[in-house]
């Protein structure tokens, strides 16, 4: 089997295969600590919606401990616990999008994701199977997320009338940790299994620790966006 050539690159796999469990226990502790900001920031984001994503972070949480410690293995395997959470995920983000979105998007939006969803259906049905991770459809959402946070981002740089101080804004950090986390996901998955079919193991390693570190900033910019305070709005 291949093993990395350079040194630089040996010490870099090395590394981080020595601290990829750290990184582990480090994500799923930012998942947990975006969950208790959230929690100890309820009575603010009461009445918004950023309230809802209380119960869709303490899903997360679920899921991720139950993974964690086999509460969802069949067989040998927690995948299929994935193929609906993940989808679960992408609805809930396309959700939080079409809240701030105008009417005509809100309904674009809706159809993008009908469309998506059943895309997935018909990968973990038929294609990949529901005990298969389903990386194909998995590319689509991500895809999804990224047209969803760059039209976004477009829309409030040509919006009319109002001054909004990006770094005060939930939305704006909801949707920075969405971009990231989604442009790497992609990145990976696209590479991964050509990485473990043809390179080291120690190159999927380091893969595998660029998917803990694309968690802890999702995971931190929900935390960030959970403490901005109110948006202050100057009319120009």
């Amino acid at each position: 089997m291949a093993t990395p050539a350079h040194p630089i690159l040996r010490n870099i796999v090395n590394l981080t295969f020595s601290v990829n469990k750290l990184k582990l226990f480090l994500f799923q502790c930012a998942e947990l600590i975006s969950l208790i900001v959230s929690l100890l920031t309820a009575k603010k984001l009461w009445g918004t919606h950023f309230f809802w994503f209380i119960p869709f972070l303490a899903l997360t949480n679920m899921v991720e401990l139950g993974a964690r410690f086999g509460w969802f293995t069949i067989g040998t395997s927690n995948v299929w616990v994935y193929n609906i959470f993940e989808n679960i995920e992408f609805i809930f983000y396309a959700w939080f999008f079409s809240t701030q979105a105008a009417i005509a998007k809100k309904k674009k939006i809706f159809y993008l994701t009908a469309a998506y969803l059943c895309v997935a259906c018909i990968n973990i049905i038929f294609i990949q199977g529901f005990f298969n991770f389903h990386s194909y459809s998995y590319l689509l959402g991500s895809l999804f997320m990224i047209y969803l946070v760059i039209d976004f981002f477009y829309n409030l740089l040509h919006q009319q009338g109002e001054y909004i101080h990006l770094l005060k804004y939930p939305p704006f950090w909801i949707s920075v940790g969405i971009l990231f986390f989604y442009v790497g996901m992609f990145s990976f998955y696209v590479y991964f299994e050509f990485i473990i079919l043809h390179l080291s193991k120690d190159y999927s390693n380091l893969f595998l620790v660029l998917m803990d570190i694309f968690n802890i900033v999702l995971y931190g910019c929900f935390s960030i966006a959970f403490l901005c305070p109110k948006q202050p709005v100057t009319i120009r």
